[in-house]
């Protein structure tokens, strides 16, 4: 079997943003203006953030979710790419914005985020290819983009994958922050991967 055959298809649906992270020295004691001494645009969001994990670890990670028709969408998808992440399923809505932040880091490592979440959260999930969720041996429902999250996780549970085998009862799915179904082991939540 192939590397690329024996690869586990995971489907990460909800939330991708865009971040824009600033290292500083310190914080300023109060107003004023402080220089950064490192810069760097990264992928953001808990479900975008899932599958670029995944992805690194060596899975076949799929992303699911909505976006503005903005810049900010060309470079989440631009992060997709680079990362390995397939985005074909990465849609992008007409008069919508998407999320993107500002992280400022100092050199202890506490960190400021000031985000703005994305009117493409809002957007309707209509449009996913819950067909495809068979596919996947595992799904990551981000709550972020609520009705993504409540079309899929039913779809998944009635595919060939998510149902427990004869003689096995199946566990039910409780949606929280973030949650990743594992067919035959119910689900557990799994910590959000952040800048």
């Amino acid at each position: 079997m192939s590397a690329a055959a024996s690869r586990k298809r995971v489907i990460c649906v909800g939330h991708a943003a865009l971040d824009r992270v600033f290292c500083v020295e310190s914080w300023p004691a109060g107003s004023g203006k402080i220089p950064a001494h490192r810069f760097e645009e990264s992928g953001g969001g808990m479900a975008a953030n899932a599958a670029a994990a995944i992805a690194r670890l060596g899975g076949e990670a799929v992303f699911w979710g909505p976006t503005g028709d903005d810049a900010i969408a060309t470079a989440i998808h631009v992060h997709f790419v680079a990362d390995g992440v397939d985005a074909t399923w990465l849609r992008r809505f007409d008069g919508r914005t998407s999320s993107h932040s500002a992280v400022i880091v100092d050199e202890r490592g506490e960190r400021l985020v000031v985000g703005l979440r994305g009117s493409a959260l809002q957007a309707p999930a209509d449009w996913l290819p819950l067909g495809q969720v068979g596919q996947s041996r595992a799904l990551l429902a981000d709550v972020r983009w609520p009705d993504g999250a409540l079309r899929v996780t039913p779809a998944f549970q009635r595919s060939s994958t998510g149902r427990s085998p004869p003689g096995k009862r199946s566990k039910r799915l409780s949606v929280r922050p973030t949650t990743l179904f594992f067919p035959n082991a119910g689900s557990r939540p799994i910590p959000a991967v952040t800048t």
